[in-house]
């Protein structure tokens, strides 16, 4: 899940990104860790291989700035992932980012809860 959040947060609109914090919280993700999410490096609120997952979901949605998933990410991705995990992150990051980007050029929004 905090990757899903991790990735909308970049380029979603604030409303997707609240639809995920609900869906999130009735999950039992703590408060703390939503809102810690935006700066998940500098928090105590994550595990080493959700760190790895968050890492690589930043650096994924982040090559449209023109950056590039660097050695370092895939490093502890394969550290913390069998060989099919970071293949399924990936595909969900790319969904993730190509809806994004649909839902901004189509201006849609989240229905209202």
């Amino acid at each position: 899940m905090s990757h899903r959040l991790k990735t909308y947060g970049k380029h979603a609109a604030k409303g997707y990104r609240a639809m995920l914090d609900v869906e999130a919280s009735s999950s039992g993700e703590s408060a703390a860790r939503l809102t810690g999410l935006a700066a998940w490096y500098d928090t105590p609120f994550f595990a080493e291989d959700e760190r790895a997952a968050l890492a690589l979901a930043e650096a994924g949605t982040r090559i449209a700035d023109g950056g590039r998933v660097g050695e370092a990410v895939w490093a502890a991705a394969a550290k913390h992932f069998d060989d099919a995990q970071p293949a399924a992150l990936v595909t969900a990051i790319a969904s993730i980012n190509s809806w994004n980007r649909v839902n901004v050029v189509l201006q849609n929004a989240p229905a209202a809860r």
